[in-house]
């Protein structure tokens, strides 16, 4: 019914897990109705009993664990599900296509896929209206075309059309045969057998249409990029850069973008790097500091003015005991097309691209425009690095409630989970400062975090304590996390988006930044000293990562503590190999493989692999074993409807006139002779299937010179199988078990050792059988294509047949 159509998804998922969620709602759709309909349900019947079903599919697959007999709902399962449907919502907005295995988005497309299934159902047979089913078919597939940031494959779509059309045939079909009579144009009717030329003439069109709905949105420029992802980068600024290649920029909330780059799986140059500063920091773009149910995003109302007016000056109201150092950097835009100006923070002077009108936010430090302006374009700025001390921040002053920073960057939304788990973190420091180190040193290796792209998946309802669960992600779920702690500690802090320093060209002091240079981390407000960095995101694995020297990464050693490392003079510790990613630069990370790990995992994949060839071995044998294992119940049936039979009326008949006890014993005689022979295939005796069970039994007997019991018991499954094929009554079942058994035993001690071991890892009767059966699925599946050739053939219009007749002629 919608197998087909739901292929589509396939564009938007990573892995493959909703295909099974899929085919159950269907599945369980489709046999519901059916049987609905064998009942003569009406068709509002037939669809409560397909939404019944399906709840109570969504409810055995997707529990809370308050269900009643696991399978009927209580009011903690719609709590449950409607937790799941929110997580999906903030699931669709925060990750990017394809989107990883997550419970909520499986819940949304088993109900999605359920309901189009029932609606499908519900016009195409139960009202007969098929081409309206196309609707829900329609939206369904409208899914990935509106999410998915670049354009959709045409084989799924193919694949939808195809089963929307065989719909649509199918209905017709069926209502020609009730209703009426198969015609040409001219009136003349149809034989059965009897091609139809009007059949053929819908059948081309309906291909034609299919082929120009393919062909036409390819030569059309403009069709093929996602409608929202255009419509995100009309509202933000953002969108094609120019040269016919796609440019990466930031949308309406930047965080959203952060996993789609981090993604890729070869790194795109976004921009260069020119710099004085032998220790470069981080590159700002945007501030998310307006909190929701799951994270962060930028607040919407700014106080934004033209750049032209000038920038605040940095050391206004900081310490004059603060030490900081003045550089100058030159940046170069590649294919980063944005109206977001990679910056360093505490900016003194900024010259931005022409063309573009840009403001100046006073509250973050941010230099947008109203349009893109950084592809192929260069900027430059002069900045500020401040060197920080550990105990100089803890000595600032207290935060008043009064400051706007503190007023609107710390506000949160209470969760009892990370409240409790602040409180312990802070319970004892005394300062600021202390506070905010005791939650950065949270996220460290010790307490289990590690870095990946690839999420634990959860079903709380908020991405922060699903985060703080399973203690695996990347670097905006990090900041967000840490942020959002720092806050419930009453403490302003907030999100920052941008880029690391990446990785230097040479030795000189140009740094190349790329799409896996895309980062987040967090700034927190210290009365005096103003906006400070923090980075809870391990450092070993962030390409360019920097280690502040106030504010020692959690996978790093503290340099306070251990007297190794120097900080250099904007208070930054120098870490990894400067031949890698500079004097920040870690090992970095394979962002195609979703992050690194702790040690050689080869050996668990040798024992995957062990595992699963073992497993695919023993599926002959395994097959052998239930086969033997039925045909020895044959016997033991017998006797059960010998007993159950027993005063019945002798004229009871079954199976072609047999009554209950002769069809039994028939079948009893069958599988015990049937053994015999799969016995004699797998131990590699000659079976020519030209002789008489007689005949086969007398030969085996005489050439293998069988002891006198084997012997006895192969005589007797012969005169049975023969009883059974052409006798009145087929001969006593009694002992046929005991007789199978002995004359096997009898066979397998005739033969080496070798051959039995062979016979029972893989029993050459099950191979047979299976090689039978590839060989009849492959000769049908010939002669169903070659039904197809000569339909297509069907589809050519007669002249064009009648002129190729005429040539081979």
């Amino acid at each position: 019914m919608t197998p087909r159509p739901t292929t589509v998804l396939s564009t938007i998922f990573d892995l493959y897990s909703w295909v099974l969620y899929s085919f159950l709602s269907i599945a369980v759709v489709v046999i519901v109705s059916i049987c609905a309909r064998a009942v003569r349900i009406p068709v509002w019947g037939q669809g409560l009993a397909a939404l019944a079903a399906l709840l109570l599919l969504v409810t055995w697959t997707f529990p809370s664990g308050h269900e009643f007999l696991r399978v009927f709902p209580s009011a903690s399962t719609f709590r449950h599900f409607d937790a799941l449907l929110t997580q999906a919502g903030q699931d669709v907005q925060r990750l990017a296509v394809p989107v990883p295995e997550r419970v909520s988005l499986d819940f949304l497309v088993a109900v999605g896929v359920g309901l189009v299934a029932i609606a499908v159902d519900v016009l195409a047979v139960g009202m007969r209206h098929p081409a309206l089913a196309g609707l829900p078919l329609l939206a369904l597939y409208s899914v990935p075309v509106a999410v998915h940031p670049d354009s959709v494959s045409w084989i799924p779509f193919v694949l939808s059309a195809a089963g929307y059309l065989w719909l649509l045939m199918t209905d017709h079909i069926d209502r020609v045969r009730r209703w009426g009579r198969r015609f040409t144009g001219d009136g003349r009717d149809i034989d059965t057998w009897e091609p139809s030329p009007l059949a053929a003439a819908g059948r081309r069109v309906g291909f034609a249409a299919l082929v120009l709905a393919v062909v036409i949105p390819l030569l059309v420029p403009g069709l093929t990029t996602g409608v929202l992802d255009r419509i995100a980068a009309y509202n933000s600024g953002t969108g094609p850069g120019t040269g016919g290649t796609t440019q990466l920029g930031t949308s309406i909330n930047p965080i959203s973008t952060l996993r789609g780059s981090l993604r890729l799986g070869t790194p795109v140059n976004l921009f260069q790097l020119h710099t004085s500063d032998p220790d470069p920091g981080y590159l700002r773009t945007a501030v998310a500091d307006q909190i929701t149910d799951n994270g962060f995003k930028p607040r919407s109302a700014r106080r934004a003015q033209p750049l032209a007016r000038g920038l605040v000056e940095p050391t206004n109201g900081k310490p004059s005991s603060l030490k900081y150092q003045r550089y100058q950097a030159q940046l170069t835009g590649q294919r980063l097309d944005d109206r977001y100006l990679p910056l360093f923070a505490n900016p003194t002077t900024v010259q931005a691209p022409g063309g573009a009108n840009w403001r100046y936010d006073t509250d973050t430090g941010v230099v947008a425009a109203d349009r893109p302006a950084t592809a192929g374009r260069s900027w430059s700025t002069n900045y500020d690095t401040f060197d920080y001390q550990a105990k100089d921040l803890r000595a600032a002053p207290e935060l008043s409630s009064g400051d706007p920073a503190v007023k609107y960057n710390t506000e949160v939304r209470h969760i009892p989970q990370i409240t409790d788990q602040v409180d312990r973190l802070v319970r004892g420091k005394a300062t600021e400062y202390d506070r905010v180190r005791a939650i950065l040193d949270f996220f460290s290796p010790k307490n289990h975090f590690k870095y990946s792209l690839q999420t634990k998946a959860g079903t709380s309802g908020s991405a922060i304590v699903d985060f703080l669960k399973g203690r695996q992600g990347y670097c905006e779920q990090y900041a967000s996390a840490m942020a959002w702690m720092t806050r419930e500690a009453g403490i302003p802090a907030r999100v920052v988006v941008g880029y690391t320093h990446g990785t230097r060209l040479g030795n000189g002091q140009t740094w190349q930044i790329t799409s896996h240079e895309a980062h987040a981390w967090v700034e927190v407000w210290f009365p005096t000293f103003g906006w400070v960095p923090f980075d809870p995101t391990p450092s070993t694995d962030v390409s360019g990562s920097a280690v502040f020297g106030w504010a020692p990464n959690p996978s790093e050693p503290d340099p306070s503590s251990s007297g190794g490392g120097s900080a250099s003079q904007s208070g930054r510790k120098e870490t990894g190999s400067p031949a890698d990613a500079g004097q920040h630069g870690g090992a970095g990370v394979n962002r195609a493989d979703g992050g690194s790990g702790n040690g050689s995992t080869v050996w668990l994949y040798w024992v995957l692999g062990a595992v699963v060839l073992v497993g695919l071995l023993a599926i002959p044998a395994a097959r052998r074993g239930v086969l033997r294992g039925r045909r020895s119940r044959a016997e033991g049936r017998v006797l059960a409807v010998s007993s159950a039979t027993d005063g019945d009326p002798p004229d009871l008949r079954v199976d072609g006139g047999d009554d209950a006890r002769t069809a039994a014993g028939r079948r009893a005689a069958h599988a015990a002779w049937d053994e015999l022979v799969d016995t004699m295939v797998d131990l590699r005796y000659e079976v020519p299937a030209s002789e008489t069970p007689r005949a086969l039994a007398a030969r085996l007997v005489h050439d293998e010179s069988l002891p006198a019991g084997p012997a006895g018991a192969v005589q007797r499954l012969a005169l049975a199988e023969e009883r059974a094929r052409y006798a009145r009554t087929p001969a006593d079942a009694a002992g046929l078990r005991d007789a199978s058994r002995q004359a096997r035993a009898g066979l397998a001690e005739r033969v080496p050792r070798l051959r039995r071991w062979g016979a029972a890892i893989l029993p050459r009767s099950v191979l047979h059988r299976w090689r039978r059966a590839v060989s009849d699925t492959v000769g049908a599946i010939t002669a169903r294509i070659t039904g197809w050739q000569q339909a297509a053939y069907r589809l050519v219009p007669r002249p064009l047949r009648n002129r190729r007749a005429d040539r081979t002629g």
